[in-house]
């Protein structure tokens, strides 16, 4: 035992907790920084569509994002001009 009453192991153990308590607290502060500046979740319009020479417009919109799976589902919307329609 060293002369201030804790043992080499004691204050190792003390220093691992309080260094794992700090790594937390930063990896939850990272996290919530990253999400707050992502958006919070809130749908964003990414871009916005023109139409091309023809008149014809294509929208996407982003429904769901499913990281475990891999799998992105989007609602695709082509508006042809009245003019390019056969009659």
């Amino acid at each position: 035992m060293s002369t201030d009453g804790f043992s080499k192991g004691n204050r190792f153990m003390r220093i691992f907790i309080v260094g794992l308590v700090i790594f937390f607290i930063a990896a939850y502060g990272t996290t919530v920084g990253l999400y707050a500046t992502s958006g919070c979740g809130c749908p964003q319009q990414l871009t916005e569509g023109q139409p091309v020479a023809d008149g014809t417009a294509v929208t996407a919109d982003l429904e769901e994002l499913q990281t475990v799976k891999g799998t992105l589902t989007a609602k695709v919307i082509v508006a042809p001009d009245p003019s390019c329609w056969i009659r």
